[in-house]
């Protein structure tokens, strides 16, 4: 387990001297408008932003987490991808050396929740080996949501995955 509190070690401003006892590449994919840079800036920086603005290029976030019940820490490197369809050329790139993937898709969006066999497909050709995968249903904040709990989470059980839904906006599950 990981906390987000670095207590007794540098914070991020502060990391420029020190070495991670562990650097780990995280990788987020799903089509475009389901939340991926929100849910990022959320985790890394606690900032929401209303309106919409597509990525127009990969962005690279660090988030320094200490080990939980250890003296360890980690610098976790986030891949915020592309949604659209150019992204999937440059998969292999971005996908070489994650140990982690957060497949995400908007609950309010059947669309994006059908796209997730095609993204599960580029997972599957284009990591290193074996990579955790987690499910993210995002957008629970919204009264009208189409996937209900249940059929993301039987998604997730049936592939191995972990799953979970959050809100980027409200901050749950974040």
């Amino acid at each position: 387990m990981i906390k987000s509190k670095m207590e007794g070690r540098p914070q991020a401003n502060e990391l420029n001297n020190e070495v991670p006892d562990y650097t780990w590449k995280i990788i987020l994919v799903g089509n475009k408008k389901v939340g991926k840079t929100s849910i990022t800036n959320r985790f890394c920086k606690d900032t929401f932003v209303e309106e919409y603005v597509s990525s127009q290029e990969v962005q690279l976030n660090r988030k320094n987490l200490t080990i939980e019940g250890t003296d360890k820490w980690t610098q976790l490197h986030i891949w915020d991808t592309l949604g659209q369809e150019k992204f999937k050329s440059l998969a292999p790139i971005f996908f070489r050396k994650s140990v982690g993937a957060f497949l995400v898709y908007d609950v309010t969006c059947k669309e994006s929740f059908a796209a997730l066999k095609g993204w599960k497909e580029q997972l599957e050709n284009n990591a290193d080996g074996k990579i955790i995968t987690m499910l993210i249903g995002n957008k629970v904040d919204l009264a009208n949501k189409e996937i209900p709990s249940e059929v993301g989470a039987e998604f997730a059980r049936e592939n191995g995955w972990g799953f979970l839904e959050v809100s980027a906006k409200t901050n749950i599950g974040i």
